[in-house]
């Protein structure tokens, strides 16, 4: 038996590299937690900027979503892990049936596919999630801040520091 006071000791390295990667796991953890919080943020502010005329998409799948998680930043994955796209909606003055207009943040699909397009035909860097109406799309660059492609002109022009902050400014088809 051992005294009260002594208490067997694990090697040191071990409990370092525990520590490390214990610390790193909740790093991570901590990181995600953030990001999904600020994307709810985003998407609260989507609803009430766009009021009865947003509408929530299926959110991914876990399939889709663990696919996603390794080809996009993790903003547009968490947007998409709660609502597969964002879409703007109007009553149709005829029918008073509520139909889709336009896209607030494209589907996963319509993401992967119009970014493609950005990055093969005009050399961009980023990932497209939203147009503009009129041909022009919006690009996530890897700094985390926002672009407009302007399709007719073949040229980038800064919008946002940030997906909050674009969403926070009347230039998306308010």
């Amino acid at each position: 038996l051992l005294p009260l006071t002594m208490t067997p000791v694990r090697p040191r390295s071990i409990r370092k590299t525990e520590l490390s990667s214990c610390w790193h796991r909740r790093q991570r953890k901590n990181k995600m937690e953030k990001i999904r919080t600020e994307i709810m943020d985003i998407i609260e502010l989507i609803k009430e900027k766009y009021g009865d005329r947003c509408q929530l998409r299926s959110p991914l799948t876990k399939k889709q979503y663990e696919k996603a998680k390794k080809q996009l930043p993790a903003e547009l994955c968490e947007i998409l892990r709660v609502s597969n796209g964002i879409d703007e909606t109007m009553k149709d003055p005829n029918t008073n049936q509520t139909m889709v207009i336009d896209s607030i943040i494209y589907t996963l699909a319509e993401i992967k596919n119009e970014t493609e397009h950005y990055r093969s035909e005009f050399g961009g860097n980023g990932f497209v999630f939203a147009g503009n109406g009129a041909g022009d799309f919006y690009v996530l660059k890897p700094d985390g801040s926002i672009t407009l492609y302007e399709y007719f002109y073949l040229s980038e022009s800064y919008e946002a520091d940030s997906l909050w902050d674009f969403f926070q400014t009347p230039t998306l088809q308010s």
